[in-house]
């Protein structure tokens, strides 16, 4: 009834053994339990056992060793935290700098452009008023020529009634050949078409060749902190020294590795990455789940698809005991990475050339194709760049 005191079954007291009604007088630090003396002859007997109190307190001890290490924990996670606050706002306010310095590039060749198309137009201008002048001289002259000969014209026509009948027919041939040969040019003004037509598509044409597109673009977030990135995000290099950086999720901390800003997961995709005269260098695809933090081969097991380059030898490591050498006459100053992801293949090339270097696909290792999301991916332990090269970029009118 409702307000009467709740009794516990026998099993249920504190301290005593739930099978056996016996108090619980050991801990089996086998089974990580308390047992009674009933439990030890029955079911513990070649176990190790403690007392209740020592294996307590070396739990007591254990939980407080998890707590300061929680603690300890959360302490580092503040300072991560805080350093990344701290880089965020220089992030934001380089970021900002770039931005500014880009569209005032952009700003200066527009007002380039529109200087130029008013110079354009001021030329014509004065060139068509030039023109319209000299012909209105001419025109002053031949009015002048004109009044002069019109007054001897009215002279002769002044004679008497006969003889100006008799000359009537040569006095009109002469009025006739007054006539001024002189009039307004059909192209007088100015050709203001040519000066607005399209203006901003033109002026966007010709942007093309100030605004090279880079297809893929280096992220700094997880770049290693021996890495140094040009502003423009396309080339990358060990600067040999260590940059002040968080330690974010994404970035890789054991090897001097960075992954394109842009993850693929479907589709085809072509860059070219420029290695010039630098000795050690990886470049190929990582997946996004690859190992950041601790230590791993760049093999298609832990998500790596690439070729390398140390000491003179180019290689491709399609497994952690194959390493297969890549045939080259030459000295590669440029590669090739094409990603076809729907068919689980990464294909390595020389552009200059258009050598073959090297194709993974899923029957080297896997036994299926792209699962995740594939990111460009590079290393380099040199202080000459290697640098993505931007595409030709057309601009084409469809109608």
């Amino acid at each position: 009834m409702k307000g009467e005191p709740r009794l516990h079954a026998p099993h249920m007291s504190q301290g005593v053994c739930p099978e056996h009604s016996q108090e619980l007088r050991l801990f089996c630090q086998d089974d990580e339990q308390l047992v009674c003396l009933e439990c030890v002859s029955r079911l513990h007997r070649t176990h190790t056992f403690s007392s209740p109190s020592k294996a307590a307190e070396r739990r007591r001890d254990s939980i407080r060793s998890m707590m300061r290490t929680l603690a300890d924990q959360l302490d580092v996670d503040k300072i991560l935290c805080g350093e990344a606050l701290a880089h965020i706002k220089a992030q934001s306010e380089e970021t900002e700098r770039q931005i500014k310095e880009e569209f005032e590039e952009l700003r200066r060749f527009l007002r380039g452009e529109e200087e130029a198309r008013i110079a354009a137009l001021r030329e014509e201008e004065e060139r068509r008023r030039w023109r319209l002048m000299k012909e209105m001289g001419e025109m002053d002259e031949a009015a002048a020529t004109l009044e002069r000969k019109a007054g001897l014209i009215e002279l002769e026509m002044g004679a008497g009634d006969i003889t100006f009948l008799q000359n009537c027919k040569d006095l009109k041939q002469r009025v006739r050949s007054c006539l001024p040969d002189h009039a307004l040019s059909s192209a007088a003004l100015i050709d203001v078409a040519k000066h607005l037509g399209n203006v901003r598509f033109r002026a966007w044409e010709k942007m093309k060749n100030i605004t090279p597109y880079i297809p893929v673009v280096l992220d700094p977030n997880t770049a290693h902190r021996f890495l140094h990135l040009s502003e423009d995000l396309s080339r990358v290099w060990d600067s040999g020294t260590s940059t002040d950086l968080p330690d974010t999720p994404e970035r890789f901390w054991e090897y001097e590795e960075v992954l394109g800003s842009e993850g693929f997961c479907s589709g085809r995709r072509c860059w070219d990455v420029e290695v010039g005269g630098a000795e050690i260098w990886i470049v190929g695809v990582a997946k996004e789940s690859c190992e950041r933090k601790g230590k791993c081969k760049t093999v298609p097991e832990e998500g790596f698809w690439v070729i390398h380059h140390r000491e003179g030898r180019y290689s491709a490591l399609t497994s952690t005991d194959v390493n297969i050498p890549l045939q080259t006459d030459q000295k590669l100053q440029r590669i090739r990475v094409e990603l076809d992801w729907e068919r689980g293949q990464v294909t390595f090339s020389n552009p200059d050339d258009g050598t073959h270097l090297h194709t993974y696909t899923h029957l080297h290792t896997y036994t299926h194709t792209f699962t995740e999301r594939l990111y460009p991916y590079f290393y380099t332990q040199c202080k000459q760049p290697l640098k993505i090269l931007p595409v030709q970029v057309s601009v084409c009118v469809s109608v």
